[in-house]
C-alpha cells in the first residue's frame, strides 16, 4: 500500500504558490508486452446491403503462430542538446529463439536452424529489459534528460484485461491500447513466417505517427492527473426543502409563522444596527469605556450557533458530541491554539452537560451574530487597554443591553421608518399565503414582536389587507414562555392600540390578541399533533417546545443555507472535499497494513494533512468559525438540535413554492458507521 501511494505521489511536484502540478514524464520508459500474430482471424469491412459479406478460411486463434514483443517508448520532444526531435521510439523486440527443426519437410531438412517463439519467464524478461531495452535507452534517449535518471514503467496488468466499470474508469485505471495501433499496423502486412512477422512488427513501429505516440503521453497523463481531481457533484439548490423526517404536506391542516426571518427577512444592516445600540447602551448606560464608540460591526466574523462562555469569556463552537472545536474557541478576536484550548479547559475539549448549562450561552439565531460579534469585540478592546474585567459581568450586561434593544421598541422604530434599508422585499410572499388558503390550511402568526412592528413589515411586503390572510394573529407572545405557562389570551384593539381587559374565550376572524399561551390555543382551536405545521427561525424559541410537548410538525428557516450550498457547489470546495474524502480511505487503508517505523512519518504527514484539508474547507465558508452545520466532520451542536427537533428545514419560506400541495418530504436514509 505505502509503495504505491509513493508512487502516485511522485507524479505531483509542489509549485511555490503551494499548488501541486503534475511532472512532465519525460524521463519515463512505458515498457510493455504484446502477442503479434501471423495473421488476422476477424477483420472488418464496409460493403452495399446488397453485397455478400467477404469471408475466408482460417484456423482457430489458438493454433495461429504468434510471436510476444517487448516494446519501449518514450514522451517525443525536442531534444536541445542535438537540436533534433526525439520520436520517442526506443524499440521492438520479439520473444524467439534459434532451434533445430525436429522435422523436415520440402522446404527445409531436418535440423535445420528455424526461428521459434520462446517460452518467456521472468528470467527471459529481465535479460531483454537488461540487454535490449536499457542499451537502446542509453543509445536513444535525449542526453538532457538522462542525468536526471530515467523511469522504466512497467505495465504489469494481465494479458486480456478490460476495464469495463464506471468507478475504474472515474479514477483512471483503463488501457491506453499504446501498442495496438503497432498492432493495426502490422495487420496490414500479409506475413507467412515467423521473420515476415518481426519484419512487419519492425516496420510497424517505424510507420507509428509520432503525433499518435505524443497524443498517448498526453492522454497518460491526463488519466494520471484526473485520479487526483473531484467529480464535481451536482450543486444542491437553494430553493429545497430538506428533511430531517417524513413529511406529508397534504396531511397538514394547520401552518403557522414566526415573523421575524420567517415571513420577514432582513438585510445586513439589521444586524449592524442592533451592534451600535447595544453598544451605545454600554457606553452611555452602563458607563462603559467611550472607547468602545469606535469600535465597528464585522459581519464577517461570527455565525450563529456559538455559546459563550461566561466564566472563561471565550466565544466557542461545539459539536453534538459537546467537544469544542480546536479551530473554533476566540478570547476577544484572537483565536486559541490547540494547546491553548487544553490548558483553558484541563487537558480535554469536553464540555460536560453541567458546565454547559451553567456557564455556557447559547446563540441560536439569527439575531444573537451581532451579540457574538459584540462580546468579542468588547473584550479584544479590554485586553488591549490593559482594562480588567470579570467576564461573566460583561457577558450579562451585553446580554441585557441587547434584550433592551428588542424590548423597548428603539430597533423596531428605526427598522419602521426606514423598511427598505433593513427588509428584503418579498414578492412571493403574498402568493404563497395565497397558496396555502387555496389547498385547505389554516394559517396564524405567533411572533414576540409587537401588532405596530409587524403590521408595518406585512404592509410593506404583503399589502393593507395582509390580516385577511391569516385565521389568527398573535402578537408580543414572549416566546418561548408561551409554551410552558398557564396564561388567557387578550384581545389587542388595533384601533386605540391598546390591551382589552376581557379574557378571550373564542379567535375572531381579523382580529389580533396578544399575551395567552399554548395550553389556551389548544383549548380554543384544538390544534393538536401532526396536523399542525409550524415555521420559524429560532431552535429554542419557536420550535423546540411545541414539537416536544404537542408534536407539532416543524419548519425551520436557515438563511445560511444559501451561502453554504453555494460555496459547495464551487470548484475549489470540491476539489478539497474530494481530496479529503480521498485521504481519509487511505489513511484507514494504511492502518490496515503493517508499516515499518520508517513509515511513520509519512503517515503522520497525512494525518496533518487531512486536519488541514478540514480546516480548509471551513474556511471557506468563515474563516473563523466555518459552516453552521459542522465542527470537523461531526454535526455542530446547532445541527445536531435541528436533527432532533426539526422535520424541514430551508432558506427561505417562499420555497414551498417549488413543491405541489400534496408533497410528500422523505429524508435522506441516515448513514451509520455499519453500514455498507
Amino acid at each position: 500500500m505505502m509503495a504505491r501511494l509513493k508512487h502516485a505521489l511522485s507524479f505531483l511536484q509542489p509549485l511555490p504558490s503551494g499548488n501541486q502540478s503534475f511532472v512532465d514524464m519525460h524521463n519515463y520508459v512505458h515498457v510493455d508486452e504484446k502477442w503479434f500474430y501471423l495473421e488476422k482471424v476477424k477483420r472488418r469491412f464496409y460493403v452495399y446491403d446488397d453485397e455478400d459479406l467477404p469471408s475466408c478460411r482460417a484456423k482457430s486463434k489458438r493454433f495461429i503462430t504468434k510471436v510476444m514483443f517487448v516494446a519501449a517508448v518514450a514522451r517525443p520532444r525536442f531534444d536541445y542538446h542535438t537540436k533534433k526531435y526525439f520520436d520517442g521510439k526506443l524499440g521492438v523486440w520479439p520473444f524467439v529463439e534459434k532451434i533445430p527443426a525436429k522435422r523436415g519437410s520440402k522446404n527445409r531438412p531436418r535440423g535445420a536452424i528455424v526461428t521459434s517463439p520462446q517460452i518467456v519467464d521472468s528470467k527471459v524478461y529481465a535479460d531483454a529489459i537488461l540487454m535490449k531495452v536499457v542499451p537502446a535507452i542509453k543509445s536513444k534517449f535525449p542526453a538532457s534528460d538522462q542525468h536526471k535518471g530515467v523511469i522504466i514503467q512497467q505495465d504489469n496488468a494481465g494479458p486480456h484485461m478490460r476495464v469495463t466499470t464506471e468507478l475504474l474508469l472515474a479514477n483512471g485505471i483503463e488501457d491506453l491500447c499504446l501498442f495496438n495501433a503497432i498492432q493495426s499496423l502490422q495487420y496490414q502486412k500479409h506475413t507467412r513466417s515467423i521473420e515476415e512477422l518481426i519484419g512487419a512488427v519492425e516496420t510497424a513501429l517505424l510507420e507509428l505517427s509520432v503525433d499518435t505516440l505524443a497524443k498517448t503521453f498526453v492522454t497518460l497523463q491526463k488519466k494520471r492527473k484526473d485520479a487526483f481531481e473531484p467529480t464535481l457533484v451536482p450543486e444542491q439548490s437553494t430553493r429545497n426543502i430538506f428533511a430531517n423526517n417524513q413529511l406529508r404536506l397534504g396531511q397538514i391542516e394547520v401552518i403557522g409563522f414566526d415573523y421575524d426571518y420567517t415571513l420577514c427577512h432582513y438585510m445586513e444592516e439589521l444586524q449592524r444596527l442592533i451592534y451600535n445600540m447595544a453598544k451605545d447602551a454600554l457606553v452611555h448606560k452602563l458607563r462603559y469605556p467611550q472607547g468602545l464608540l469606535q469600535l465597528e460591526y464585522d459581519p464577517s466574523f461570527a455565525i450563529r450557533g456559538l455559546a459563550i462562555d461566561t466564566e472563561k469569556a471565550l466565544l466557542c463552537k461545539i459539536s453534538s458530541h459537546q467537544k469544542l472545536s480546536y479551530t473554533g474557541v476566540f478570547r476577544g478576536r484572537q483565536r486559541l491554539t490547540r494547546q491553548e484550548i487544553l490548558q483553558a479547559y484541563n487537558g480535554s475539549r469536553h464540555i460536560p452537560i453541567s458546565y454547559r448549562s451553567e456557564n455556557m450561552k447559547p446563540l441560536s439565531d439569527l439575531f444573537s451574530v451581532a451579540q457574538a460579534c459584540l462580546f468579542a469585540d468588547v473584550i479584544q478592546f479590554f485586553v488591549d487597554n490593559q482594562i480588567a474585567y470579570e467576564p461573566r459581568a460583561v457577558h450579562e450586561d451585553i446580554d441585557s443591553s441587547i434584550s433592551e434593544v428588542h424590548t423597548s421598541g428603539t430597533m423596531h422604530k428605526a427598522v419602521v421608518q426606514d423598511l427598505p434599508r433593513f427588509m428584503e422585499p418579498t414578492k412571493k410572499l403574498r402568493v404563497l399565503l395565497e397558496r396555502f388558503r387555496q389547498d385547505g390550511k389554516k394559517l396564524f402568526v405567533c411572533t414576540n414582536s409587537s401588532f405596530r412592528y409587524i403590521d408595518a413589515g406585512l404592509r410593506y411586503m404583503v399589502g393593507n389587507d395582509w390580516r385577511e390572510l391569516f385565521d389568527l394573529v398573535l402578537v408580543s407572545a414572549k416566546k418561548p414562555d408561551f409554551y410552558t405557562r398557564s396564561r388567557m389570551f387578550r384581545l389587542f384593539d388595533i384601533e386605540k392600540r391598546q390591551v382589552q381587559w376581557q379574557a378571550v374565550t373564542e379567535f375572531l376572524p381579523s382580529k389580533v390578541y396578544t399575551q395567552g399561551s399554548l395550553r389556551q390555543l389548544i383549548a380554543l382551536t384544538d390544534w393538536r399533533g401532526g396536523k399542525v405545521l409550524y415555521i420559524g427561525d429560532s431552535l429554542f424559541a419557536d420550535l423546540v417546545e411545541p414539537n416536544r410537548i404537542l408534536g407539532w410538525r416543524t419548519g425551520a428557516i436557515i438563511r445560511e443555507l444559501e451561502a453554504e450550498i453555494h460555496i459547495q457547489g464551487t470548484p475549489e470546495y470540491q476539489k478539497l472535499a474530494f481530496q479529503h474524502e480521498a485521504l481519509k480511505e487511505m489513511l484507514r487503508k494504511m492502518q490496515a497494513t503493517p508499516m515499518e517505523e520508517s513509515d511513520d512519518d509519512i503517515c503522520n504527514y497525512y494525518v496533518n494533512m487531512y486536519t488541514q484539508l478540514q480546516t480548509d474547507m471551513e474556511a471557506l465558508i468563515n474563516p473563523n468559525f466555518g459552516s453552521v452545520f459542522r465542527v470537523d466532520s461531526h454535526p455542530s451542536q446547532f445541527a445536531f438540535s435541528a436533527q432532533r427537533y426539526v422535520d424541514v428545514y430551508s432558506s427561505r419560506l417562499k420555497n414551498f413554492l417549488e413543491y405541489p400541495k400534496k408533497y410528500t418530504f422523505y429524508p435522506e436514509r441516515m448513514r451509520l458507521p455499519h453500514d455498507h
